[in-house]
C-alpha cells in the first residue's frame, strides 16, 4: 500500500515497480541501497567507468580535478570519476584508490618514509 501511495508520487517503470513490490513482499527492502550499489558498479564497468577516491590536504580546483582525472584516465584506460575528499591529516599531496590499489603520495607518507630510512641507518 505504501509502495502505491510512492509511486503515484513518483512514477517509475512497471519493472522497476514490481522489483520494489517484490523486495517488499519477501522483506528485503532493506537490501535495496546494497541492490543499487551493485547495480551502478555493474553498469559502470559494463561502460569502463572506474571511481577514483582521491584524499587530498586541501581542495583541488577544477583545472587540478580535470588534470587528475585525465591522467588517471591514461593510466587505468578508462573513463574515470572522481570522489574527492579533503584529509588535513595528510599535510600536502594526495591519495588516490581506484578498486583496492592505493596511490599514496601524500607528505605524511613521504615522511614516514624518510623516518624509517634513517632509523635503519
Amino acid at each position: 500500500r505504501l509502495l502505491s501511495v510512492l509511486l503515484s508520487r513518483y512514477p517509475v517503470r512497471k519493472v522497476t515497480a514490481n522489483f520494489l513490490n517484490v523486495l517488499l513482499q519477501h522483506n528485503r527492502i532493506l537490501y535495496f541501497e546494497q541492490i543499487y550499489q551493485s547495480y551502478i558498479r555493474t553498469v559502470d564497468e559494463r561502460k569502463g567507468i572506474v571511481t577514483a577516491k582521491v584524499r587530498t590536504a586541501a581542495p583541488l580546483s577544477e583545472r587540478e580535478q580535470s588534470t587528475l582525472r585525465e591522467s588517471l584516465s591514461r593510466m587505468t584506460g578508462k573513463i574515470v570519476r572522481l570522489d574527492m575528499e579533503t584529509d588535513i591529516s595528510l599535510l600536502g599531496g594526495l591519495v588516490v584508490q581506484i578498486g583496492s590499489t592505493v596511490y599514496d603520495g601524500s607528505i605524511r607518507k613521504q615522511l614516514a618514509e624518510m623516518r624509517r630510512h634513517l632509523a635503519e641507518g
